[in-house]
């Protein structure tokens, strides 16, 4: 749960910068942190996949996830998602239940959130929720400024959603050998690896897709051991 609650006090931080310093923050400023997050996420995506156990589990859970996710049509779904948010703040509407919708929607729809609660959970380390939490800080800063004090309420949000996910995959946890949990790890790294080109803004990579990559990767491992 540490991971969660960085990223709460994150959003809240934001949040507070966002009303007592309003647009102040220039947009080259937010692009050089979105970037320097961009170059750390590749980072900890390599460190992760260094790790593996099995190498042909990890790239056939991470072909087969891939599949899945295309079939599901999962990026296309979160994009909807986030498009809702994004609707709020285009609508320059200041109300707080607006406010709130919006950074909910957007702080609680990513690959980051899924693969940080799992990490935490699985007692991996918080380190992608740490990540995440820098970008979440940036948004809200810049979302609280346009939107108003609402924007603070969605840490409530981030606080239920991403402290479920955490629980959820620590009740898992009994269920995965340490050679299990090398792997989706692994598979977890290829997959920061794809978003950390999103997030530099070389690529245009449906990271979502992926996501259904950890839940094969773990069954693959599961049956070859």
């Amino acid at each position: 749960m540490v991971g969660t609650l960085i990223n709460t006090a994150a959003v809240v931080a934001g949040s507070l910068a966002g009303r007592a310093f309003g647009t102040k923050l220039s947009e080259r400023v937010v692009q050089t942190l979105t970037q320097s997050v961009g170059i750390a996420t590749f980072a900890l995506g390599f460190l992760s996949i260094s790790h593996f156990h099995n190498l042909y589990v990890v790239l056939g859970g991470f072909l087969l996830g891939a599949v899945v996710g295309e079939v599901l049509g999962l990026d296309q779904g979160l994009k909807k998602l986030t498009s809702l948010g994004m609707l709020g703040c285009s609508r320059s509407a200041t109300s707080a239940g607006t406010a709130f919708l919006t950074s909910s929607l957007l702080f609680c729809v990513g690959p980051l959130t899924f693969l940080g609660c799992l990490d935490d959970g699985l007692g991996l380390g918080f380190k992608k929720l740490a990540m995440k939490s820098v970008l979440d800080l940036i948004s809200s800063t810049t979302l609280s400024a346009g939107l108003g004090w609402g924007v603070i309420l969605s840490a409530g949000t981030v606080l239920v959603f991403q402290g479920a996910l955490t629980l959820f995959a620590g009740a898992l946890k009994p269920l995965l050998t340490p050679a299990m949990m090398a792997d989706v790890s692994a598979t977890g790294g290829l997959i920061l690896i794809a978003l950390s080109g999103n997030l530099l803004g070389i690529t245009k990579i449906r990271v979502a897709s992926f996501l259904p990559a950890i839940i094969v990767t773990g069954v693959l491992a599961a049956i070859v051991k």
